[in-house]
């Protein structure tokens, strides 16, 4: 019901555009690139984070070698280090530009958020590097799901950068995806469903443990039953 009828109801503002609703789901993209970026991270982390979990997999053998591993590492932190410099630049030049433009109260607010958001991203990319970079200096074979998960996360990581700072608007003369911070309607509507899927979630979770169930628990084990 929780899926249904929502998607009903989003499938006929869309069809017919009510209160410029296809203008608002153009961020859709960014909704479930974000969504595997966090699966991203997990897989990366997954081999030292879960230990048990992952070494009960049937993938848990696959490893590269040093020379792979150390080769990896070092593409990933070239790629990291470019994502850190170039959308800090977006951000900075956009956040520069809003004078000029006459951005509106909204605009400057999901402009301040992004800022934000890259800021935290930021800290992730680095802190991954020096997270599994440890495991390897320490003699660990990287496992083959950190090596994909690495290359995965550098393409994804970059293609969120772009359309969430949108650079070829720069200096403010036309968008070319019309999303991020470019269309902030789009943006916030965005923000409000992760707002109303978090209630969802955390409030379920609430009303599940006052009758003695730990959906925590559930969430441990792969697959998730």
């Amino acid at each position: 019901l929780l899926m249904v009828i929502p998607s009903i109801i989003v499938a006929i503002l869309y069809a017919n555009n009510i209160f410029n609703f296809q203008s608002l789901a153009l961020d859709s993209t960014l909704v479930i690139a974000v969504t595997f970026l966090g699966s991203t991270v997990a897989a990366i982390i997954l081999p030292w984070k879960q230990k048990d979990v992952f070494e009960g997999s049937p993938v848990a053998n696959l490893k590269a070698s040093g020379w792979l591993s150390w080769l990896v590492m070092i593409l990933y932190a070239v790629g990291a280090l470019y994502i850190v410099w170039s959308s800090g630049s977006y951000a900075i030049t956009v956040l520069g530009g809003l004078g000029a433009l006459g951005a509106g109260a909204l605009t400057t607010v999901v402009v301040i958020i992004l800022a934000v958001l890259t800021v935290v991203n930021a800290v992730i990319l680095l802190w991954l590097l020096y997270f599994v970079g440890t495991k390897i200096m320490a003699g660990d074979k990287m496992p083959l799901i950190t090596l994909a998960g690495f290359i995965f996360l550098l393409f994804l990581d970059w293609l969120l950068v772009e359309w969430f700072w949108d650079p070829h608007i720069v200096p403010f003369d036309f968008p070319l995806y019309a999303i991020g911070w470019s269309n902030a309607s789009s943006m916030v509507f965005m923000i409000i469903m992760y707002a109303l899927a978090a209630a969802i979630f955390y409030g379920f979770n609430a009303y599940r443990k006052s009758q003695g169930i730990d959906i925590d628990k559930v969430y441990k084990e792969i697959p998730v039953e």
